[in-house]
């Protein structure tokens, strides 16, 4: 029990990656594990570019936070508050995990059980995609080291 407390929840993806790469050595012809190798990436990619385009989301506002800063000691206004509203959206969106647990959260509350199973499962499919992309990141940094 101990040790499942001390695991990363990527370290199933990591070690999918390590079989399936065994088995692609072992069985390079075999139809089966090409068919699931092939699965497996289409997965992964799918997974990584939700992520990028969450990361991509994050970099876009990091700029208008900036932008909202100089706005703000210039004093214009106008612009300003027309920044801070598109702010405000991208804050929404921008809130693909902490966000939706508060408001699964929020339609348990309220007895929403149906609403909240369907945003529950949106949760773990996000919690999912991010996990690819820590795993990719633990194998990277892993064969950086290695090159060390």
């Amino acid at each position: 029990m101990q040790q499942n407390l001390t695991i990363s929840f990527s370290e199933p993806k990591r070690h999918a990656i390590t079989q399936l790469n065994l088995l692609r050595t072992l069985y390079p012809e075999n139809e089966q594990v090409n068919a699931l190798s092939q699965e497996f990436a289409l997965q992964q990619q799918q997974a990584l570019e939700q992520t990028a385009l969450f990361v991509a989301k994050f970099s876009e506002i990091r700029t208008k936070m900036a932008n909202i800063s100089l706005l703000a000691k210039r004093g214009k206004w106008a612009e300003l508050e027309k920044q801070t509203k598109s702010l405000e959206e991208f804050a929404v969106s921008l809130s693909p995990i902490y966000g939706r647990v508060d408001y699964v959260q929020g339609l348990l509350e309220q007895g929403d059980v149906t609403n909240a199973q369907k945003e529950f499962a949106i949760l773990k499919q996000r919690l999912d995609s991010l996990s690819w992309k820590i795993a990719e990141l633990e194998q990277r940094i892993g064969d950086a080291a290695l090159l060390q």
